[in-house]
């Protein structure tokens, strides 16, 4: 089987490939700027771009599945190329938003966004299997600054409790599920195996860098006006509402990752021992 991954260089797609590359497969990864990739030389980089329909169809030859990121933009033309070159299953990552189990979900950024994604696939008439993730925990990289300069993080709910998942956990299942046609057309929803509190992510990172950290309690106007270059109002409201409500109801645990792989997700202290270098 050849193995089609689009987003190979982002830090999912980049654990795919290694994890493929591992096994012996043949991988086909589709980026931008293949030259600048520092992929596995075992892998094949194309050029291409997810809102481009104008794709070589022969780059898709032998490719059952392939793994979506969902990128920004009309991705309709693509998926037409990917139909006609006779791909017939996508396995997307998407968003535990798209499930919209609570009233914050219906109409955010993320259920509008990865809904999306996952009507263009349905649309394109190709079989779609959705892992709908919840929290990356590779959001918290974003406190590696502060982390750095101050050993310090500032919080507006330094008890909203999360269910942050590992990516090579995403990882794991869309490697899983490329051997497992039993398992695709169905949506698996992901989370890590343990809600902790801001709090307690933060005091974990410190104990893989071996120093104490400080969480800092910071209004929501505080936090907003420090975060306002870098995130849409509507994304910003997103995130807070989430991080309110979740401070008096923890992140409930998502199943999918067993019902894929039948193993227990990586722990938060695990993710902070592959990450240490990019806080110290």
């Amino acid at each position: 089987m050849k193995y089609f991954i689009t987003g190979a260089t982002g830090s999912v797609g980049r654990q795919i490939v290694n994890q493929l590359v591992e096994q012996n497969a043949e991988v086909t990864a589709m980026c931008r700027v293949p030259e600048n990739s520092n992929l596995p030389k075992e892998v094949q980089a194309v050029k291409g771009d997810l809102t481009d329909g104008n794709i070589n169809k022969q780059i898709f030859e032998g490719v059952e599945t392939i793994f979506l990121f969902p990128a920004e933009g009309d991705i309709r033309p693509f998926l037409r190329t990917v139909k006609e070159a006779g791909v017939r299953h996508v396995i997307a990552l998407s968003s535990l938003a798209v499930s919209a189990h609570f009233q914050r979900d219906l109409n955010s950024f993320s259920n509008k966004y990865h809904l999306a994604v996952e009507n263009a696939v349905r649309e394109a008439g190709l079989k779609l299997t959705a892992l709908r993730s919840g929290t990356f925990a590779n959001n918290l990289l974003a406190w590696a600054p502060t982390i750095k300069m101050t050993r310090s993080v500032f919080l507006p709910f330094p008890d909203s409790a999360q269910a942050l998942i590992h990516e090579a956990d995403i990882a794991d299942c869309v490697v899983a599920l490329f051997a497992q046609p039993a398992k695709w057309g169905k949506v698996y929803e992901l989370s890590g195996p343990k809600a902790i509190t801001q709090r307690e992510q933060v005091e974990k990172i410190g104990q893989a860098l071996g120093v104490p950290l400080n969480c800092h309690r910071v209004t929501t106007e505080q936090f907003t006006s420090s975060v306002s270059q870098f995130m849409s109002t509507e994304i910003i409201k997103m995130i807070l509402t989430y991080w309110e409500e979740t401070t008096l109801q923890p992140d409930m645990i998502r199943t999918g990752y067993t019902e894929i792989t039948g193993k227990t997700g990586r722990s938060f202290e695990q993710w902070a021992e592959d990450h240490v270098g990019q806080f110290r």
